[in-house]
């Protein structure tokens, strides 16, 4: 089975670029010490689309990752971990498999820990199920 490609994007209310840089450096090297297939910065003019932050520091705070399904569960708990360190601190975390794609963000202020695995369940369930195939009239 393939890894999930998630694209993690670290915010946090009045950071500079520096800081949020500085954050995405102390979060890889946390992630690289996890059972991830990779975890590495996101280059300048990748950032993902639909991110509140702009430009620059985005692309500071961006990071790629590949995680086995498997994984997926506990690695979402310890980025939402990692998020609750600081009081104005979130991930977004948007998954990919194929054409799909789903967003989350963290901490899931309000959300139990079943309704973040059960959510997680549905994206991955819709990510990995074969596209419908097209009929040609």
């Amino acid at each position: 089975m393939a890894p999930t490609e998630l694209t993690l994007v670290v915010q946090e209310d009045g950071a500079s670029s520096e800081e949020l840089a500085a954050m995405r450096a102390a979060l890889l090297l946390e992630l690289r010490e996890l059972e991830l297939e990779r975890a590495e910065p996101l280059a300048a003019g990748e950032a993902p689309s639909g991110a509140k932050a702009a430009g620059e520091a985005l692309t500071m705070a961006a990071i790629a990752i590949g995680v086995m399904p498997s994984v997926l569960p506990k690695f979402i708990e310890f980025l939402e971990h990692w998020a609750l360190r600081s009081a104005n601190r979130t991930i977004k975390v948007k998954l990919s498999q194929g054409s799909g794609s789903i967003e989350l963000e963290l901490p899931a202020d309000g959300k139990s820990r079943d309704e973040v695995e059960r959510l997680l369940d549905v994206a991955q369930s819709h990510l990995t199920r074969p596209a419908s195939p097209t009929r040609a009239n």
